[in-house]
């Protein structure tokens, strides 16, 4: 018996490709966070404390924000808003990590805010879409 498969669905069932290959353009739109992005330029730096790697997949589901940063790790708590940006908080090493995600076409701007109300330290890394 033989079926007919798209290669993008058997590269991803083998692991080759990320759930976000396989997204189809109309749901980029409704929910353009979603997709894999590439770190671009001379961001500012990660800190040691939950750095994103150099490559993330972003995948919304539902009112939740699945997020492989390359590194791993906790996902804390997301919000995200159908209009609005998606926000993930999370405590590591007794830190608080406030992630905003922003998007403005091909490129998410991600701002960072590590600390306490004393004590902050905040960046904003800039990646571009790659698939």
């Amino acid at each position: 018996m033989k079926i007919k498969v798209s290669p993008l669905v058997v590269a991803a069932a083998m692991g080759l490709l990320g759930p976000a290959a396989l997204a189809d353009d109309d749901d980029r739109e409704q929910d353009g966070i979603a997709g894999v992005w590439k770190k671009h330029g001379d961001a500012a730096p990660s800190s040691t404390i939950a750095p994103l790697g150099t490559t993330i997949e972003v995948i919304p589901f539902e009112d939740r924000v699945l997020l492989d940063d390359g590194v791993g790790g906790a996902q804390g708590e997301w919000t995200h808003a159908d209009q609005g940006p998606a926000m993930q908080t999370l405590c590591v090493d007794g830190s608080k990590v406030t992630r905003t995600f922003r998007v403005d076409g091909d490129m998410l701007a991600v701002h960072t805010t590590v600390g306490s109300a004393d004590d902050q330290r905040s960046w904003t890394e800039t990646f571009v879409r790659t698939a």
